[in-house]
């Protein structure tokens, strides 16, 4: 069975330049041997890896932070307070002092009027905004390589790629689907650590340290 990738090449990615050639992506047999023995279509799977580089490019390089949304920021204060009731509310302006607040009986009506705002008005407390004080920056490559994986995962979720070990193994061919995206990841130039060509421990490293960070950001 050959599986199809509909991709439509947006005018962003039709100007992107890539750090890795067509070329470059057919030499790598490791790489195009998987994908056939996935019975993905070879040329339409580049098309696909251009496309996720892209959003990788997109959401994590060359953009503005979005903070977390109001609600989010206010509950997790909350929990943090409820958690550890020996802290301090610090309010400092850029070169000035800071101001303290203390006092736990002071610190006990914030929070508890926080909790009540939360409770009453939460639907009106999802907008988010975005930090333009510090210009246009990037997220690491640890956290990139970790959204690029993610995203790889959702389309061979989206394709409804067999188990490999249901397949005929040819070979010479891994059958592992991390190890495959940990490949594409180092061909994208994403890591210049050669193990990511050998085994998806690297990656599988990776996915655990950073997997649970947010992309939040605005082009």
């Amino acid at each position: 069975m050959r599986f199809t990738i509909p991709v439509r090449l947006s005018t962003g990615l039709e100007r992107l330049k890539l750090p890795f050639t067509r070329q470059q992506y057919l030499d790598h047999t490791d790489i195009v041997d998987t994908v056939e023995a996935y019975g993905m279509d070879v040329e339409r799977f580049w098309r696909a890896v251009q496309y996720i580089y892209f959003l990788n490019e997109r959401r994590c390089v060359g953009v503005f932070m979005a903070f977390p949304p109001v609600g989010e920021q206010l509950r997790q204060a909350v929990e943090y307070y409820r958690r550890h009731r020996d802290v301090e509310w610090v309010l400092q302006a850029r070169g000035k002092r800071k101001l303290m607040l203390f006092d736990p009986h002071a610190l006990e009506v914030a929070f508890g009027a926080i909790e009540a705002l939360l409770e009453r008005h939460s639907q009106d407390l999802q907008y988010a905004g975005v930090d333009l004080n510090h210009g246009k920056t990037g997220y690491p490559l640890s956290v990139q390589r970790c959204h690029v994986a993610k995203l790889f995962l959702t389309l061979f979720e989206l394709l409804d790629l067999p188990d490999g070990g249901t397949l005929s193994v040819r070979d010479g061919v891994s059958y592992n689907k991390l190890l495959l995206i940990s490949r594409l990841i180092y061909l994208m130039r994403l890591t210049d650590t050669p193990s990511y060509l050998d085994d998806e421990n690297a990656l599988k490293a990776c996915l655990r340290d950073y997997g649970d960070v947010e992309i939040r950001s605005f082009v």
